[in-house]
C-alpha cells in the first residue's frame, strides 16, 4: 500500500541568534518535523557561532536540513533571491512560511519565480518607525496566501496599513513554561551581587525600547527602593548612552548591564518583576517568559502586552511613555509582596491555558491544512 505523502514546509528567516522570531521559528520546526511534516529551514544571513548559536544545535539535533544564504548587506539582495529560486525549484516546498521584514518581501518573490503557491508572512511587529515596510508588504500581498499576526493589535494596524483582512490570522506566541519553572533552592546566576533584590529589563537597547528613558526614571525610583538594583540584559546602539547616564546619574553601582545572555529565563527567576518600556512591540516573548516564571510585569501597554497579561492586565501596565505612572507601578510592585505575588500566579496560569506551545503549533498546522485543501 502506498504511503501518504508528507507535508513539506520551508520555514524562512532573515537571521538565526538567538530572539523571540528565532524561537518561535525553532519550536515550530521541531513541532511540525514531530507531526510528519517535512522540514527546511533556510536562513538569509549567515550562520551563528558561540552561544548565539544554540538554535541552530536544537534544528541539527532534531535533523532539520538548515541552508543558509550568507547574506549580510542590501547590495546581496539579488544574489539571496536567485538562491532562493534555485532552493524552492530543486526541492519544492507545498507552503513556505516567512519569519521577519525581509524574509517575508523575498520568499513571495522568490516562490512566484519558482512556481510556488502558498506564501505565509510572518508579522511579528508594528514598524512605526518604518512605514515603508508595511507598504512593500501590502504590495506583495497578492502573492501572498495568508498573513499571521502574532497579536490582535497588530492585526488591526496591519488593517489599517491597507492589509487585506481576508488574508490575516492572528496567531500568538507561545512558550514552553516547563522551562521557565523555578527550581527550589536555585542559586544566583553569575555576575550579579549578593544580598540584593532585583528587577530585570531584557530587549535590544535601541529606540524603540526607549531605555534612556528607563534609565532615567529607575534612576529616579531606586532612591526609594535601597533593596533593589536593576539588570539590563542586552546589547543595541543605545548602550554606552545608557551607561553613561546611570553613571551620571550616580547609579553606576544599582543599575548592572549584563550585555546579551543565554540565561535570560535564569535571571529571570532571581528577580522580583519585569520592566517593559517598548514604545511599540507586537507580543513581546520576555513578557510570556517572565508570566511562565511566576513573575509580575511593570510595562507600557505596547502592542500585544494587555493581551498577553489578559484580566490582570490592568494592575501591571500603564498608558506608553507615562513615565511617572510607571515609576508609580514599580514603586507599587515591589513594595507589596503580597500582590506580586497574586500578580505572578495569575500571569502563570495565565501562560499554560492560553500560550502553550502545542496550541500554536496547532494553530500554524490547522492553517497550512486549510490552505492546502481549500487553495488547491
Amino acid at each position: 500500500m502506498e504511503k501518504p505523502r508528507q507535508n513539506r514546509i520551508d520555514l524562512c528567516i532573515t537571521e538565526l541568534e538567538v530572539g523571540g522570531a528565532e524561537r518561535c521559528l525553532c519550536e515550530l520546526a521541531t513541532g511540525l518535523a514531530q507531526r510528519a511534516w517535512k522540514v527546511r529551514v533556510i536562513v538569509l544571513g549567515g550562520r551563528p557561532s558561540g552561544s548565539q548559536a544554540m538554535l541552530v544545535g536544537r534544528l541539527t539535533a532534531n535533523n532539520i536540513p538548515l541552508h543558509f544564504l550568507n547574506i549580510r548587506s542590501c547590495w546581496q539582495v539579488p544574489r539571496a533571491l536567485r538562491k532562493l529560486i534555485r532552493l524552492t525549484k530543486v526541492d519544492p516546498p507545498d507552503v513556505v512560511q516567512a519569519f521577519l521584514f525581509h524574509a517575508n518581501v523575498l520568499c513571495p518573490l522568490a516562490a512566484k519565480f519558482a512556481g510556488i503557491r502558498h506564501i505565509v508572512s510572518g508579522i511579528r511587529v508594528v514598524e512605526r518607525d518604518r512605514p515603508l515596510r508595511m507598504k512593500w508588504l501590502v504590495l506583495l500581498q497578492r502573492l501572498i496566501s495568508e498573513h499571521v499576526c502574532v497579536s490582535e493589535a497588530v492585526a488591526a494596524y496591519c488593517r489599517k496599513r491597507g492589509f487585506d483582512s481576508q488574508k490575516i490570522t492572528v496567531i500568538p506566541n507561545a512558550i514552553n513554561a516547563s522551562r521557565v519553572t523555578p527550581p527550589p533552592n536555585k542559586p544566583l546566576p553569575p555576575g550579579l551581587p549578593k544580598g540584593r533584590r532585583f528587577m530585570i529589563w531584557v530587549g535590544r537597547i535601541e529606540p524603540q525600547k526607549q531605555p534612556l528613558g528607563l534609565i532615567r526614571l529607575m534612576a529616579e525610583t531606586l532612591v526609594d527602593l535601597p533593596d533593589y538594583d536593576l539588570l539590563v540584559v542586552g546589547n543595541g546602539p543605545l548602550a554606552p548612552a545608557c551607561r553613561e547616564t546611570a553613571q551620571r546619574k550616580g547609579m553606576g553601582n544599582r543599575i548592572h548591564f549584563l550585555g546579551w545572555r543565554a540565561d535570560v529565563d535564569e535571571l529571570l527567576m532571581a528577580c522580583d518583576l519585569l520592566l517593559s518600556s517598548s514604545a511599540w512591540e507586537g507580543m513581546p516573548n520576555v513578557v510570556l517568559e517572565a508570566m511562565a516564571a511566576g513573575k509580575p510585569v511593570a510595562a507600557f501597554s505596547a502592542e500585544g502586552i494587555a493581551e498577553a497579561l489578559g484580566p490582570n492586565a490592568g494592575p501591571q501596565i500603564r498608558e506608553v511613555s507615562d513615565w511617572q505612572g510607571l515609576g508609580q507601578l514599580v514603586r507599587q510592585l515591589s513594595g507589596d509582596t503580597d500582590l506580586r505575588e497574586r500578580l505572578g500566579k495569575a500571569n502563570a496560569q495565565r501562560v499554560r491555558e492560553t500560550y502553550s506551545m502545542n496550541c500554536m503549533i496547532d494553530a500554524y498546522e490547522n492553517l497550512y491544512q486549510q490552505i492546502l485543501k481549500s487553495r488547491e
